[in-house]
């Protein structure tokens, strides 16, 4: 997931739009514009600790739907 995370970025930096967007972005939410340029590094830092951790804290496993989808035959 990193990897195809990463590539996209490195597309996604090519475009204006994309750029533009992410300025808006932070300058709504008051971050650092700067930050567009430390994605990559920040997501490197992701382990798969990190992505259990938050699965842990944000759902809630005693209230959730399951489906398994099944072709028709």
């Amino acid at each position: 997931m990193k990897e195809t995370t990463t590539k996209k970025y490195h597309e996604d930096l090519k475009e204006n739009g994309y750029g533009l967007s992410r300025l808006q972005r932070n300058g709504e939410l008051g971050s650092d514009p700067g930050s567009i340029l430390t994605v990559e590094t920040r997501l490197m830092k992701v382990t798969a600790k990190d992505v259990q951790d938050a699965a842990k804290k944000y759902f809630n496993m005693n209230n959730y739907f399951q489906a398994v989808l099944k072709p028709e035959k």
